[in-house]
Order: structure tokens, then sequence, then C-alpha cells
């Protein structure tokens, strides 16, 4: 069983919605029957990240790099690219880390998985 982790980037995060992000991926992760995750340490979230052009200030996903370097994930579970990053650049940032890291990426609305950055490519190429 493949331990996993949960990431989400929301644009805007009223104070005390947190819950209502760990319930959300508890809903998506019981859907995935090959990975275990546990809603109450395995979600990593950045919230009011909107517009930002580096990764510096996204502490969930700094957080959740730290675990990738102990090791204890084999996946990052996101619901779909826009949740990684909206920005081109940072989104292939944040997948080469991902990547440099030996873990794999899914991304639930789109069906797909990777583990390593020519796969995302030949994806890409493959869908435009």
């Amino acid at each position: 069983m493949k331990r996993a982790a949960f990431y989400y980037r929301a644009a805007v995060v009223e104070a005390g919605t947190e819950g209502i992000y760990r319930i959300w991926a508890d809903m998506i992760t019981n859907c995935i029957s090959d990975c275990t995750v546990n809603v109450e340490t395995d979600v990593f979230f950045d919230a009011n990240v909107s517009g930002l052009t580096n990764m510096t200030e996204r502490k969930g996903f700094n957080q959740l790099l730290k675990q990738l370097d102990a090791e204890k994930y084999d996946v990052v579970i996101t619901n779909n690219f826009c949740r990684l990053s909206r920005n081109m650049n940072i989104f292939m940032d944040m997948l080469s880390e991902i990547f440099s890291r030996g873990c794999e990426i899914r991304f639930i609305e789109e069906g797909v998985g990777f583990n390593n950055m020519e796969q995302f490519i030949r994806y890409m190429y493959l869908m435009r």
C-alpha cells in the first residue's frame, strides 16, 4: 500500500474552513484503493496564495516537501492541475520538486498520474 499525501491550493480560505478541505480530501482519497491517507496529518494546503510568483510563500507545499525528504510519502494527490498552481512556471517547478524526491503525483479530475517529468511532458504533448 502506498503512503499518500493530499495537497490543495485554495485561492481564498476564510478562518475555520481548514476542516472542509480535510473532509474533501477524505472523500477523494477513499476512491483510491492503493493508497492510505490520514486526513488528520497527511493533508497539506495553501490558502490565499493567488498571484504569488514563487514557492517560498507556499507554507503547506514546503511542509509537504520536508515530509517527502523524510520519505514519509510515495504519492502526492491533488484534485486537478490548477489546484497545484495556475502559473505554469511554478507548476513545473513544483512537479520537479516532487519528482526529484522520487515521488509520484496524481491528479484526480484528469484521471492521470506521473512518476517523472518525461511522462508529464509526453502527456501534455499528446493532449495538445
